[in-house]
C-alpha cells in the first residue's frame, strides 16, 4: 500500500486501487501516483491540459429539456408514429380485389405460416437493429441532432418506430402467400398488404421444374430467377410451377400438384406455351 501512496480508505477499496496500479506497472514499466500528479500539477499546468483537450471542435453538445407535454411524451409521439405508419402503409400497399372476378386461386407452399411469419419478423428485426445502430452512429449522435429537443428526444424515437414497422412490412411483402387470377391479371399476394401484379399476356410460358434440378447451371438461375425463387416446401424434391415472362425474367414457386396447376393456369394465358418437366432454364 505504501508504494502506491494508499492510505486514509477502507482496506477493500485499497486493494483495487492496488491492483490497478499493479497492472498499470506492470504494462508500462513504470507507475506514478495519480494523487501525486494532480498534488504536483501548478495551477498553469493544469490551464494549459484544459486548452489543450477542451476545444470548441471538440465538444460534445446534449440538450436536457422538460418535456414539451408531460414525462415520458415522447413514448406516446412514438406509439402515434408507429400507428400511423402502419395504417399508411396498409392504405398504399392494399389493392382492390374484386372478390367476383377472381378466375384462379392457389396456395404457395410454406412450413407451418406462422413459423414462417416469426422467422421473416426476426430476419426483419435484425436488419431493423443494424440499420439503427448506423444511423444513431452517425446522425443521431450529431451535435446538431443532440442540440434540439425536437430533433432527439422526439424525432428519433419516432422514426425508430416508423422503421421497424416498414421494415417488417418489407420483409413479409418479399414472401408471396397465394397465385390468383383477376379478370386478365396475374396477381401474387404476399403475407403482408402488398400484392404484385401484371398483364396475362406478359407471360411468355408456363413450366414445372424439379427444384433439385432447377438451379443450373447458376449463372441462369441468377440471371432469371434470382431472388424471384420462392420455394420453402419441406417437400423440397418435388416439382413447382416455373412461370417465365416475356421481359427474360422467371418467377419460381413451390405449389401443391405442380401439374395441375399449370394445366389449370394455362388456360386463362393467350398464346401460351404447355412445356413438360425441364431440368434447366432456357437461355
Amino acid at each position: 500500500m505504501a508504494e502506491y501512496q494508499l492510505k486514509g480508505k477502507e482496506a477493500s477499496v485499497m486493494m483495487e486501487y492496488a491492483k490497478e496500479y499493479q497492472s498499470i506497472q506492470e504494462d508500462e514499466g513504470v507507475f506514478s501516483s495519480p494523487f501525486l500528479a494532480v498534488k504536483n500539477t501548478t495551477t498553469t499546468q493544469y490551464n494549459e491540459i484544459l486548452k489543450k483537450y477542451f476545444k470548441p471542435e471538440q465538444r460534445y453538445e446534449y440538450l436536457y429539456k422538460a418535456p414539451i407535454l408531460f414525462a415520458y411524451d415522447y413514448v406516446l409521439f412514438s406509439a402515434l408514429a408507429l400507428i400511423l405508419t402502419f395504417t399508411g402503409l396498409r392504405f398504399v400497399l392494399t389493392k382492390e380485389f374484386k372478390n367476383d372476378h377472381i378466375r384462379w386461386v392457389r396456395k404457395v407452399k410454406y412450413p407451418p405460416l406462422k413459423l414462417l411469419e416469426m422467422t421473416a419478423l426476426v430476419f426483419g428485426f435484425f436488419i431493423f437493429v443494424h440499420i439503427e445502430y448506423l444511423v444513431t452512429k452517425t446522425v443521431g449522435n450529431s451535435n446538431f441532432f443532440q442540440s434540439h429537443l425536437i430533433l432527439s428526444q422526439y424525432l428519433l424515437p419516432a422514426l425508430a418506430m416508423s422503421g421497424i414497422v416498414m421494415t417488417f412490412q418489407i420483409t413479409l411483402s418479399a414472401l408471396p402467400k397465394k397465385l390468383m387470377v383477376m379478370d386478365d391479371q396475374l396477381i401474387i399476394k404476399s403475407i403482408s398488404y402488398y400484392s404484385k401484379k401484371f398483364p396475362l399476356n406478359e407471360i411468355e410460358s408456363i413450366e414445372i421444374s424439379k427444384t433439385l434440378f432447377y438451379p443450373f447451371p447458376i449463372s441462369k438461375w441468377i440471371r432469371k430467377v434470382g431472388f424471384r425463387y420462392f420455394n420453402f416446401s419441406m417437400k423440397f424434391w418435388k416439382p413447382g410451377l416455373l412461370i417465365n415472362m416475356k421481359n427474360g425474367k422467371a418467377y419460381f414457386f413451390s405449389i401443391e400438384s405442380a401439374k395441375d396447376a399449370q394445366r389449370e393456369l394455362v388456360q386463362f394465358i393467350p398464346e401460351s406455351k404447355l412445356n413438360p418437366v425441364d431440368h434447366n432454364i432456357a437461355a
